[in-house]
């Protein structure tokens, strides 16, 4: 319901007014009336107000002066004029003071039905975003009516869920930059259905909130969803809670994306309903003799037989539908024998961890990613580190190509295929020679760096279109991204 106040100093026209508004659109409702502009005050003191109807001419206080005030004091209340005067003047200042609409006397229907439809849409778009913040936890005094509201919410990861860190270069980044999901939303959703459409805590995430205004087929919608984003090239999981009010929003994402990494199979999409989900308890899918073959072979640097043994571990993983949860526990298995018992005992734990972890931040297949795990431990283990020589080069030769492809949707995937090193290699290098900085982030800071040179010498362009020209896709990201590096929205820079 959008509440009204009317403000008129004769009742004959006050309730023509009424009668007009409420009639046009039933989700109007006159809550309040006054008979000049002093009076109004008092009633935007008492309750909520949404929107004020108010003459020009009226005794005490004014519609003008009536409008400065809600401006300066109320200034999410929109304001509507109604007056027989179409004086130049009054519609100036009424602009100066945000007046949404003029409406010139006699107030007919037609005319109110215009200025009410103008005022639904700005309402919807304001509610809209103050749901979009209430995900980011940034609304300090929010609508009670708002924070009430039911919804569906959504979680889909596409690929693997990383665990360390928010690398822009997973593979997922590629499938969301093609992917239109707002488009294939709104297309599944009925027309006044109202939906936000987010980033989730990983560049793999997106999270949906569907408003539930009547009896949606929540399982229909979930499902349409899965079918319309599952393809051959990354595995879709997508995971869905019925009934979470706005206020219960950021918790429950946050219990979602908990849940979901938990049961992620790498190599099997699959649609999951949290409202029911069962604990499922299995089996490891290796063995002890199998971790310490694998650790006794690291020590003996025998590189074949230990990619060999993980392959051997993985072929019954994919056969099994492992979690990634699961394959995760296996290489803590190897991290904690081989610290024991190897000369990983020297090296510190929780960067081999993170190192082991990244290698299913792209996981494309067991076979790719088991070259890739091999590499990280004999890295770890090395005491020769003959690679190293011919690493500014190769250095030199990812940021060339960064440079010049920053415009494309560049993942840790496409740098192995250019330039024929595993995923874990060339960030792990990359980061050795730029002060720990990933490939990812050194992409992020020079679009950002583009960015700001197409606002100095474009200034003409809308953020979303400069958002687009240095590879960014969704314009809500950028703009925070640009506000982390530069300390200001992109808004404020021109």
């Amino acid at each position: 319901m959008i509440r009204v106040l009317v403000a008129e100093d004769e009742p004959p026209i006050m309730r023509a007014n009424i009668a007009i508004i409420e009639s046009s659109d039933q989700e109007f409702k006159v809550v309040a009336t006054a008979i000049n502009g002093k009076k109004a005050i008092e009633e935007l003191e008492k309750q909520k107000i949404d929107v004020v109807f108010t003459d020009i001419k009226m005794p005490i206080m004014d519609g003008l002066e009536l409008a400065k005030h809600i401006r300066e004091n109320y200034p999410e209340i929109i304001t509507v004029i109604t007056s027989g005067y179409s004086d130049f003047e009054y519609a100036r200042k009424g602009i100066e003071f945000k007046v949404m609409d003029y409406v010139l006397k006699p107030v007919s229907k037609v005319k109110v039905l215009k200025a009410l439809d103008n005022i639904k849409n700005e309402v919807n778009r304001r509610n809209h975003k103050k749901k979009r913040e209430m995900l980011f936890e940034r609304v300090d005094n929010a609508d009670p009516e708002i924070m009430n509201s039911e919804c569906l919410v959504i979680l889909v990861c596409a690929g693997a869920l990383p665990v360390y860190g928010n690398d822009m270069l997973v593979p997922a980044v590629a499938f969301w930059d093609k992917i239109q999901l707002d488009k294939i939303v709104s297309n599944i959703l009925e027309e006044d259905d109202e939906y936000i459409i987010s980033r989730g805590h990983s560049m793999s995430e997106r999270v949906l909130v569907i408003e539930l205004k009547r009896n949606n087929n929540i399982e229909r919608i979930s499902e349409d969803i899965f079918n319309v984003l599952r393809n051959e090239d990354i595995t879709i999981t997508l995971e869905y809670r019925v009934g979470i009010k706005i206020s219960e929003m950021n918790k429950v994402i946050c219990e979602l994306h908990d849940d979901i990494i938990r049961k992620i199979i790498l190599t099997k999409s699959q649609i999951l309903c949290s409202n029911d989900s069962l604990e499922v308890h299995t089996k490891p899918k290796y063995s002890k003799t199998q971790v310490e073959f694998i650790g006794e072979c690291l020590k003996k640097g025998d590189s074949e037989k230990v990619k060999s043994c993980i392959l051997e571990v993985f072929k019954i993983m994919e056969k099994t539908n492992a979690t990634q949860d699961e394959v995760l526990s296996f290489f803590d298995m190897i991290i904690n024998y081989c610290y024991f018992n190897t000369v990983l005992k020297e090296k510190n734990i929780s960067i081999i961890k993170k190192e082991l972890y990244e290698t299913i931040n792209n996981f494309m297949g067991y076979d790719s990613v088991s070259e890739d795990i091999a590499s990280v431990l004999f890295n770890i283990a090395a005491t020769d580190r003959k690679e190293v020589t011919k690493s500014p080069k190769l250095i030199d030769d990812v940021k060339e190509y960064l440079n010049v492809n920053y415009q494309k949707s560049i993942t840790n995937t496409v740098l192995s295929r250019e330039f024929g090193f595993v995923p874990s290699y060339i960030s792990r290098l990359f980061k050795q020679y730029n002060n720990g900085i990933s490939p990812g982030e050194y992409l992020s800071n020079y679009r950002i760096e583009m960015a700001k040179k197409i606002m100095r010498e474009q200034p003409e362009l809308l953020i979303k279109e400069i958002a687009d020209m240095v590879g960014f896709h969704d314009a809500y990201y950028f703009s925070k991204i640009f506000k982390k590096k530069t300390g200001m929205w992109p808004t404020k820079y021109y």
